[in-house]
């Protein structure tokens, strides 16, 4: 068994000591810079930069993972290390990517997603009611339509617009309302508002929630959410997964991962009760349980599920002794794979950009 083993090892080692004496421009060729996605006003101008080491290696482009020949697409302009859209409309709008090629291979970009902005209206929903006790905490939850780039969530309260968080009022990132600690003061009107920050444009839902509040006790639970979560994410900077618990005050939040309890840091941050994970990477996903104890002395939790997407960067290098022999590249339309299901992904989620003008990046 071991010398099995060793021999396996052996062979690893030898095809390893091959593939760097013959081909020795896959530790030089890489980008120095990758297009990045950008989401822009419709007859705005757009510019992709991509440039590879060395500087001999020859620069193309890929539109929807084919070859981009701008004399047959109009609407685009090639120049040296760039791409550039000078009006952007809806027929030029997609994935681009850059590839570099040398003489022994070629390496191919992340995608670079260009697209319009835009906001839809809220789904039509009926007006919905809910009463809660004096001193609990109540979410008034908030399902943002769909736009580019994200909306930022805010509320109108009894006429008056609420755009950031307060003492009293939380906007969470998913867009919902934590009312901390719920008064008469709070009873009325809310409705869920969405502002995109480079239309400039703000979609309100038509009918709005009532909330009406009553004396009475407030028990410990968890009030949002309700049900286990699965998140699928990207890689990004930031990630709060949400856990309003309503009742006493005291009551203790612990947060687990994957059967172990959470040490905050500043890695690991409490939003009242809702974690916030800064600085994500690959082994932050995983399993994470909230749960606090109530009065009665039983625990209650909710779990979250975090998948996600994790990325490779396609390289292509063949090298034969006779440069007629050498094989052409062959183009990979993309780079992202699905990792298989239960294994840890990239979470993250970010908090909305409020960038009111120019190309905006947004995650692939």
């Amino acid at each position: 068994m071991e010398d099995s083993g060793l021999r396996l090892l052996s062979a690893v080692l030898c095809v390893c000591h091959t593939l760097l004496l013959n081909c020795p421009s896959v530790l030089s060729l890489s980008f120095h810079v990758e297009p990045l996605s950008v989401v822009q006003k419709q007859g705005s101008a757009v510019h992709l930069r991509c440039t590879a080491r060395p500087a001999t290696a020859r620069i193309s482009w890929l539109f929807q993972g084919q070859p981009l020949d701008p004399s047959h697409q109009s609407g685009v302009e090639l120049s040296p290390g760039s791409l550039s859209l000078p009006s952007l409309q809806p027929e030029i709008t997609g994935s681009y990517q850059c590839l570099a090629q040398s003489e022994t291979g070629s390496i191919i970009s992340q995608h670079a997603r260009v697209r319009i902005a835009d906001i839809e209206r809220f789904a039509e929903t009926h007006r919905r009611t809910f009463t809660v006790n004096k001193g609990e905490t109540a979410v008034i939850e908030c399902p943002l339509p769909r736009s580019n780039p994200s909306a930022l969530p805010r509320f109108r309260i009894r006429g008056k617009w609420l755009e950031q968080s307060t003492d009293e009022y939380l906007i969470l990132p998913s867009g919902n309302l934590q009312i901390v600690s719920v008064s008469s003061e709070h009873q009325g009107m809310y409705k869920c508002g969405a502002y995109n920050p480079l239309t400039r444009e703000t979609q309100v839902e038509a009918h709005g929630t009532k909330l009406m509040v009553r004396e009475g006790p407030s028990p410990i639970r968890i009030v949002y959410p309700v049900t286990p979560r699965n998140l699928t994410v990207d890689q990004s900077g930031s990630l709060t997964l949400e856990c309003v618990i309503s009742g006493s005050r005291s009551s203790k939040v612990k947060w687990i991962k994957d059967g172990a309890e959470l040490s905050l840091n500043s890695k690991w941050m409490l939003l009242q009760s809702n974690l916030v994970l800064n600085d994500v990477q690959l082994s932050d996903g995983g399993q994470y349980c909230c749960s606090v104890l109530t009065d009665r002395g039983a625990v209650v939790s909710v779990i979250y599920t975090v998948n996600g997407l994790n990325y490779c960067l396609i390289q292509l290098f063949v090298r034969s002794s006779n440069p007629q022999h050498h094989m052409a590249p062959q183009l990979h339309p993309s780079r992202f794979f699905t990792p298989p299901p239960n294994r840890w992904p990239l979470p993250s989620h970010l908090f909305s950009n409020g960038s009111r003008s120019g190309n905006i990046p947004v995650p692939v």
